[in-house]
């Protein structure tokens, strides 16, 4: 190691011992002015001033309970402390929803749970895509029963030839020759003469009418897709009560996350207001030279960033607004006013999660659906089927013409002709089509019977995910009201002892800070129980209406027919 080396390395340590004591000097010059200021925002009076007298006699401790069987302790082992209980502010009692939530949103006279139902049936995109399919079906099966009604057709036919030539044949005139027997003999050539068969007729009409009775198609194909069709017209009423379902949750979750925003945006006011209040005071208080300049400095950035929160609440709600108004079609000029019972919770589902599951997937009107659609194409797989074999038909026509075409001659009049048709048809290219038509259908048959059973699972898995999330939701309800009653009351305490000196303006800030998370975290609580109280309702297959989301429907008092749901309609 080399002197120069050894004298770099020299004064490193010296410079480190150098920031060191200038550290530890920088940490002594600021706790000595934390304390003055500590010791400035204290009133002259403080308790906290006054010097701590010594007790006049000696704190006994106080014995600590144990086993009647332990061992006793020992003299040399330091006494156990006792736990000492949770914080719990001073007069924590707990208190109603009403008291903790805002007034505004408990009022009559908004947009209520069974007019926000009804018009979310009425114009809902989603629900009306479920009727337009049903009103389909309808037309459907319609066309499937007409294939009964017999093939008749009447045609009108006006035909107009253009002139031409008739033909004519050589015939012997025998009565001329019979009548000049020896003019005949000697020129019998004179006596042949060409003769008009049918004289032009250049103006034709004829009426043709016939019947065909389709013998096999009704026994056989026709038979088949009119049982598809009925089943195909019960898949859609299935998927439309599920499409009102799916119309329903949206319009409460959209309806919902208005009052979530309203009530945030309601509290955020009232925190700001008190914020501005509070920093106007700290500001002539320290005008006047009774705190500090930080702390109004604290109590300015503590009103700014109130006012930031609601101005975030404000575009949330907004944005919210702006949802259920285009799902609703509110008019642009009509205002929205949400009234809901926030206090009014949903009761705790009594029975067991396993009659949930199952209810979920016996009536679960998208598991009906499908297997309704497996069931309609197996059906129209039987009709291709049935197309595979020979065709009888009987066909009946008539035909009333001017002149008409079946006799001979032909005349200047009308006359009606008729004849019966017995046909028996096969056709090989049209059997090979059918049999593929037919696997097709098959195929498809075997798609939707897979669906349903996937369907039929997830759904159980539904109805015991928003179980576990209503019972969830309402025990945090619980634990969010004591937490924002305790939270009140250890700010109204915060603020006694702040007037009294005996507490600094930080903790009543901070105070109020928790009081607000709290009273928003209560909000949260109370919607997602609602929300989840709904789901449950909608995942066995019933319609969300408004008594459900108080009272969830128990599926031990429901019938248990596998039969459609009950519909409501607007």
């Amino acid at each position: 190691m080399t002197k120069k080396t050894q004298r770099y390395r020299a004064r490193k340590k010296v410079r480190s011992v150098s920031s060191l004591a200038l550290g530890l000097s920088l940490m002594t010059v600021l706790l000595g002015v934390s304390r003055g200021a500590d010791a400035q925002a204290r009133t002259p009076t403080s308790p906290l001033d006054a010097p701590v007298a010594p007790p006049s006699e000696p704190v006994q401790p106080s014995p600590i309970a144990r086993d009647a069987g332990g061992p006793p302790p020992s003299a040399a082992a330091p006494a156990e402390l006792p736990e000492l209980p949770a914080f719990a502010a001073t007069g924590a009692q707990p208190a109603e929803l009403d008291e903790l939530l805002p007034a505004e949103l408990l009022g009559e006279g908004g947009l209520q749970l069974g007019a926000l139902i009804t018009r979310a049936l009425e114009v809902s995109l989603t629900a009306r895509r479920g009727q337009a399919r049903e009103r389909g079906a309808d037309a459907a099966l319609a066309g499937a029963r007409r294939a009964y009604v017999p093939q008749a057709s009447v045609g009108f036919r006006y035909v107009r030839l253009s002139d031409y030539t008739p033909a004519t044949i050589a015939m012997f005139n025998t009565p001329a020759c019979l009548a000049n027997l020896a003019d005949c003999q000697a020129n019998p050539q004179g006596y042949t003469e060409d003769f008009v068969l049918q004289q032009p007729i250049l103006d034709q009409y004829s009426l043709n009418t016939s019947v065909a009775l389709p013998i096999s198609s009704w026994a056989g194909s026709s038979r088949h897709e009119l049982r598809a069709a009925k089943l195909e017209r019960e898949a859609a009423r299935e998927a439309s009560q599920a499409a009102q379902n799916d119309a329903v949750i949206e319009a409460l979750e959209v309806y919902f996350e208005l009052v979530r925003a309203r009530a945030q945006e309601r509290l955020a006011r009232e925190a700001e207001a008190v914020a501005e209040k509070q920093a106007e005071e700290m500001q002539h208080r320290a005008e006047s030279g009774l705190v500090m300049e930080h702390i109004a400095q604290l109590a300015r950035s503590n009103h700014e960033a109130y006012r930031r929160l609601v101005i975030v609440a404000e575009s949330r709600s907004a944005i919210a607004e702006r949802a259920l108004r285009d799902l609703l079609e509110y008019p642009e000029d009509e205002p929205i006013v949400v009234s809901f019972p926030l206090s009014s919770l949903p009761r705790a589902p009594e029975a067991s999660r396993e009659e949930w599951r199952e209810r979920a997937a016996a009536d679960n009107p998208i598991v009906r659906a499908q297997s309704l659609r497996a069931d309609a194409d197996r059906k129209r797989a039987y009709a291709e089927r049935a197309r595979m074999f020979p065709a009888f038909s009987i066909v009946f026509n008539h035909a009333y013409a001017n002149p008409n075409s079946r006799i001979f001659p032909q005349t200047k009049e009308f006359i009606g002709t008729w004849d019966l048709i017995a046909q028996l048809s096969f056709s090989l290219d049209g059997a090979l089509l059918a049999d593929a038509r037919r696997r097709q259908r098959l195929a498809l048959a075997e798609e939707s019977e897979i669906n349903a059973i996937l369907e039929e699972r997830m759904s159980g898995r539904r109805a015991l995910h928003e179980h576990g999330s209503l019972l969830a939701s309402l025990t945090q309800v619980e634990s969010q009201r004591i937490q924002a009653a305790s939270a009140i009351a250890k700010e109204e305490e915060i603020r006694a002892r702040e007037a009294a000196g005996l507490s600094t303006t930080l903790a009543s800030l901070e105070a109020a800070s928790q009081t607000l998370r709290a009273r928003l975290d209560l909000i949260d609580a109370i919607i997602d129980a609602h929300l989840s109280s709904a789901r449950l309702a909608s995942a066995v297959g019933l319609l969300p209406t408004a008594p459900s989301l108080i009272e969830p429907p128990n599926p031990s008092s429901m019938h248990q027919s596998t039969g459609p749901a009950p519909r409501v309609t607007p």
